[in-house]
């Protein structure tokens, strides 16, 4: 037996979908957000990490001065921190503070910026990183 078919027409006052819709609507902000956060969460992490490694190059490099400095009769704290001072300048986009203590340990601090990709969006272009190290020579 065969039924006739009925042509099924939504009413005009059929709502079904609107809920789906604005649960999207509400989800892809949120969803752009979280993926900036990790994007450039990651971005802030490889550049803290660029300046750590850059921070513990550059206090070695002054300590290995300080002593060739202390060798050939020159002042080995200011050659310390001129030499950490010039290593981190050859690194881009690359700040940084040096000091030495009574010990005679070269202590360096690197900052940098990563610039965001994703959370631009909302207003942050970047985000800062730092780096520090110590480095002390000792006597053998």
């Amino acid at each position: 037996m065969n039924h006739p078919r009925r042509e099924v027409r939504p009413r005009p006052d059929d709502e079904r979908g609107a809920s789906v819709s604005v649960l999207i609507a509400a989800c892809i902000p949120a969803f752009i957000l979280i993926c900036g956060l990790a994007v450039d969460g990651a971005h802030q992490v490889s550049a803290q990490r660029a300046a750590a490694v850059t921070a513990a190059q550059a206090a070695r490099v002054g300590s290995d001065s300080a002593a060739t400095g202390r060798l050939n009769g020159l002042d080995a704290r200011q050659e310390a921190m001129r030499a950490a001072r010039e290593h981190v300048g050859t690194q881009p986009d690359m700040a940084c503070t040096v000091g030495i203590d009574a010990n005679d340990r070269v202590h360096v601090e690197v900052s940098t910026r990563a610039d965001t990709a994703f959370l631009s969006i909302i207003g942050i272009n970047h985000l800062n990183a730092r780096g520090a190290a110590t480095a002390e020579l000792r006597p053998v």
